[in-house]
């Protein structure tokens, strides 16, 4: 029957364009590394999210010398940095003065927190529509 396929479903499809987005980050990351960063001119801290060396880190830090508003960039990571496709999954760093803060979670991690719930959601759906179609009577009777 052609309604249990899931080639058919707009879920599969959306599921796949996200694994498919979070995948090309992944490699993203490994080999460049890509900043966004915001400072308020009343104030010496900076908020920002990078990815990078396999991971997304979101954090804070008391830089008296960033620039202020909104900035990009985007830079080629270095030959002799140490990078690994399987970085700790969760990583919670910070200062010892306080004057910075980092949250990292790792891209791997990242798919597997997208990739379980969906996959649970398609396996519950396809059930479901077996169960559905078992219990409709057949077309001519």
């Amino acid at each position: 029957m052609s309604s249990h396929s899931l080639h058919r479903w707009k879920s599969f499809w959306l599921g796949l364009l996200v694994l498919f987005f979070l995948g090309w980050a992944w490699v993203r990351s490994i080999h460049r590394i890509d900043d966004i960063s915001y400072k308020a001119s009343t104030s010496s801290r900076s908020w920002g999210a990078c990815t990078g060396f396999g991971a997304v880190l979101l954090g804070w830090s008391d830089d008296p010398f960033a620039p202020d508003g909104l900035s990009f960039s985007s830079y080629r990571a270095g030959p002799d940095w140490v990078t690994t496709w399987f970085p700790e999954a969760i990583l919670l760093e910070g200062g010892t003065d306080e004057s910075w803060q980092n949250f990292r979670i790792a891209h791997w991690f990242l798919i597997l927190l997208f990739l379980v719930p969906w996959a649970g959601f398609l396996l519950w759906r396809v059930r479901r529509v077996k169960r559905i179609a078992g219990k409709m009577p057949e077309p001519g009777n």
